[in-house]
């Protein structure tokens, strides 16, 4: 390749990182928000349920009693319930995160539905317009993958 003059470079100002993994998105926007930090600060939000770098558009509805941060963004249009815990995620545009609830180290796409007491943790992502209604949604759904693994594997 060298001989044949086919390296080619860019440099890239700031920083990279490979992101196709849901795991490695939460990463790299937490690499992100931590160097906002220093470099712009202002973009950071400074609502009182704020606790560490998090990023926050200002159509977004937050109830009373949150905690959020660090290392959240919420997009446009997204509605925050009241006593909801949120951590290490990413909530695209226009999705609802009914009261109580708690998400963390996850990604939930635009237009999705977290319900009432739900809990959602470890790398969970939610496609556009999820809708999660109860904590046993999630548990019968890690049943049921269970389940349909052991039944692939007795086949293998």
């Amino acid at each position: 390749m060298v001989n044949a003059d086919q390296l080619h470079a860019m440099e890239l100002p700031g920083f990279w990182m490979d992101v196709g993994q849901p795991k490695d998105y939460l990463i790299g926007l937490g690499l992100y928000l931590n160097s906002l930090t220093t470099l712009a600060p202002e973009m950071l939000s400074q609502h009182p349920s704020v606790q560490g770098p998090v990023l926050i558009d200002e159509s977004v509805q937050i109830g009373e009693g949150c905690k959020i941060g660090p290392n959240v963004s919420l997009g446009p249009g997204v509605k925050i319930g009241d006593g909801v815990r949120l951590r290490n995620c990413a909530i695209f545009k226009d999705t609802h995160v009914k009261s109580y609830s708690w998400v963390e180290r996850s990604i939930i796409g635009w237009r999705s539905v977290i319900g009432r007491w739900v809990r959602l943790w470890s790398h969970s992502s939610m496609l556009d317009g999820s809708l999660i209604r109860y904590v046993r949604s999630v548990l019968r759904m890690c049943v049921f993958l269970v389940k349909m693994s052991l039944w692939v594997t007795s086949f293998t």
